[in-house]
C-alpha cells in the first residue's frame, strides 16, 4: 500500500537486484528532466543510522552531467527528545514496517532539520559530481565544522532541479515535484569568496580548511608548541613524499616488486595518501573514516598525479588553525577479522593526525627497502622514524 501511494506521487522506483534497470532509470530521469520537473535523488543507495555520510553511489547522477540543470544538495537531521534517533526514527538493518511506523508515531518531541546548498555546474562526470555532493552534504551536517559527538542524526539528501525537500530513508528513490526554488552546481576546487572584512569561505572544495577561522578554537598557551611540531610533522612527511616522486621514475613508481607481495610503490604511497584524506575529511564529517577510503588508481599509475595531490594537500595542512586539532572526533577502522561493523572509537583529530604520521613513516620504510631492491636511490633518512634519527644522532655524538 506505501509503494502504491508513493507511485501516486511519483516516485520512480530503481530495481536494486537488476544493474541492467539503472539503464531504464536514467532514462525515465531525462524525461522527467525535460518536463521541467523536480527529481530528488538520495545517492547512499542504502538505509543506515544516520550517523555518518556513506560514499555515494554515481550511477544515477548520470542525467545531471549532461544537461544544464540547476543542482542543490540538502540534508535532514533528526533529533528526538524520548528514545534513540538510529533505533526508533531511521528505518534500516532489518526493521519491520508496520511496528517501526507505530512506535514513530507514538513519540512526542520529534524534530526535523533541513539544510541546503547551492551548486553551479562546472562540467564534472558523474563520479566527481558524486564526490562533490557528498563533501556538500558532509558540510551541511556540521555547519559549525567542530561538534561534540550529539545524540542528533541525520540522512544526507542529494541533486534537485530547483530542489525542495523530500523526507524518506529510501535512499535509491526519485521523487518529481514541481520547482519552487532555484538552484545551480559547484566545482570541487575554486578560489576563496570575502564576506566581509577577514572572512574568507571556500563555498566548496575538497576539505574547505579555510573555511576555519582562529577565532573558531581556543588553545592553551602550552599546547601551542605541541601541537605546531605535530601540523609541521605532518607537513614533512607530505614534503618527504614530494621528494619521493621528483626521484623515482615512472617505471620504478608502478613496477611490481616480487619479494613485496608484486606491490608497487606507487600502491603504498597511494594507501599513505588515502589516510591523510581521511583524515581531512573527518574534520568537516565529525568521523574520520578509514574503511571509506578514496582508493584512486591515478595516485599508484600517475607519479605527477600524486605529486600534485600531495602538494595541495600539504597547503591545506598547513592552513589549518592550531586549535583544529583539539575537535572530537570518531574514527572508524576495521581491526578486526569477525564480520559486523567497523568498531568505531573516540578520538580527537590531532590523535589521527599523529597516526597517519606514524602511518606514513612505516609504509615509508617499506618503500625505502622496495627501492633499494630496484637499485633506486632516495632522499636521506626517507622511511626512517624521527626517533631513530633522534636516537642516532645522540648516540653520534657521544
Amino acid at each position: 500500500m506505501f509503494g502504491w501511494f508513493a507511485s501516486l506521487a511519483g516516485t520512480l522506483f530503481l530495481r536494486r537486484d537488476k544493474r541492467s534497470d539503472v539503464a531504464r532509470m536514467t532514462r525515465e530521469m531525462r524525461r522527467t528532466l525535460d518536463t521541467g520537473a523536480l527529481v530528488v535523488l538520495f545517492p547512499e543507495g542504502t538505509t543506515s543510522d544516520g550517523r555518518d555520510v556513506l560514499p555515494f553511489t554515481s550511477s544515477l547522477l548520470e542525467p545531471a552531467t549532461r544537461q544544464p540543470h540547476g543542482l542543490s544538495a540538502g540534508f535532514i537531521e533528526y533529533s528526538l527528545n524520548d528514545g534513540s534517533v538510529a533505533d526508533e526514527v531511521c528505518y534500516w538493518r532489518d526493521m519491520r514496517l508496520l511496528p517501526h511506523l507505530l512506535n514513530l508515531l507514538g513519540k512526542r518531541g520529534l524534530e526535523a532539520r533541513l539544510r541546503f546548498t547551492r551548486l553551479r555546474q562546472a562540467g564534472l562526470d558523474r563520479k566527481q559530481l558524486a564526490r562533490q555532493l557528498r563533501s556538500e552534504v558532509v558540510r551541511l551536517k556540521n555547519p559549525c565544522k567542530v561538534l561534540p559527538p550529539s545524540t542528533t542524526h541525520s540522512q544526507p539528501m542529494a541533486i534537485g532541479v530547483n530542489a525542495r525537500p523530500i523526507v524518506g530513508q529510501r535512499k535509491h528513490d526519485i521523487v518529481r515535484m514541481k520547482p519552487n526554488m532555484t538552484s545551480a552546481l559547484a566545482t570541487t576546487d575554486e578560489n576563496p569568496v570575502a564576506h566581509g572584512r577577514d572572512s574568507r569561505t571556500f563555498p566548496n572544495g575538497r576539505w574547505q580548511p579555510a573555511a576555519f577561522r582562529s577565532s573558531d578554537f581556543t588553545v592553551p598557551e602550552d599546547q601551542i608548541d605541541d601541537t605546531r611540531r605535530i601540523v609541521n610533522a605532518a607537513s614533512a612527511i607530505l614534503a618527504q613524499g614530494e621528494d619521493l616522486l621528483r626521484v623515482l621514475s615512472a617505471e620504478t613508481y608502478t613496477r611490481g616488486v616480487p619479494l613485496a607481495f608484486n606491490a608497487c610503490i606507487g600502491g603504498h604511497y597511494r594507501h599513505c595518501l588515502d589516510h591523510f584524506t581521511s583524515l581531512l575529511r573527518g574534520l568537516d564529517a565529525d568521523t574520520v573514516d578509514y574503511d571509506h577510503r578514496e582508493r584512486d588508481v591515478r595516485i599508484e599509475a600517475q607519479p605527477d598525479f600524486a605529486l600534485a595531490l600531495t602538494q595541495q594537500m600539504r597547503a591545506q595542512l598547513e592552513r589549518l588553525p592550531v586549535g583544529s586539532l583539539d575537535a572530537p572526533v570518531r574514527a572508524r577502522c576495521e581491526v578486526s577479522y569477525a564480520h559486523g561493523h567497523s568498531p568505531v572509537t573516540g578520538s580527537t583529530f590531532g590523535r589521527e593526525m599523529v597516526y597517519a604520521i606514524a602511518h606514513a613513516i612505516h609504509h615509508y620504510a617499506l618503500i625505502s627497502v622496495m627501492a633499494r631492491l630496484m637499485g633506486a636511490n632516495l632522499p636521506e633518512h626517507f622511511g626512517v622514524a624521527p626517533s631513530t634519527v633522534a636516537h642516532s644522532a645522540k648516540q653520534t655524538s657521544r
